[in-house]
């Protein structure tokens, strides 16, 4: 999508795939013009200097914000992003994700996380994470986090 030069403003694209076609993580995106920051999420910045804006209900995955959750690949900045999106229901696949620090979230209210059994795991193989705590609220208000091992 982000090299296809024919998207214009207005129109509407759905992927096949984030990383690959199949890969079970399809979106749908509006085209726009504007000033946008690429977050590999909510906005992609498409060759032609248009932005792919995702168009989600409320249920958005990791893998949309780039996380892989091969076991090998750092995610945390993709599932940091994915949490700090504004969208109130993330779902995990079945994956191990690896982060090399704390997930920290602020100010977010009536978040609900579904692991659907995934693993979040320190990078290294000594913790790096204080305390053995892998994620913290800050100021947070009805969170939820089911079916995920830390």
């Amino acid at each position: 999508m982000k090299n296809y030069q024919g998207l214009k403003a207005g129109d509407m694209a759905i992927t096949l795939g984030y990383y690959s076609v199949g890969d079970t993580r399809h979106a749908k995106y509006r085209i726009v013009s504007g000033s946008f920051t690429d977050d590999g999420g909510n906005f992609h910045k498409l060759s032609n200097n248009l932005f792919a804006k995702l168009v989600a209900t409320n249920i958005v995955f990791p893998e949309w914000f780039g996380a892989k959750g091969d076991n090998s690949t750092n995610d945390h900045d993709a599932i940091v992003n994915c949490l700090n999106s504004g969208y109130k229901e993330i779902h995990f696949s079945r994956k191990t994700y690896i982060i090399d620090s704390k997930l920290e979230l602020s100010n977010i209210n009536g978040l609900i996380i579904e692991g659907n059994g995934a693993i979040i795991k320190d990078i290294e193989p000594t913790p790096i994470i204080e305390d053995g705590v892998s994620i913290e609220f800050d100021n947070c208000n009805n969170c939820t986090i089911k079916n995920m091992i830390f």
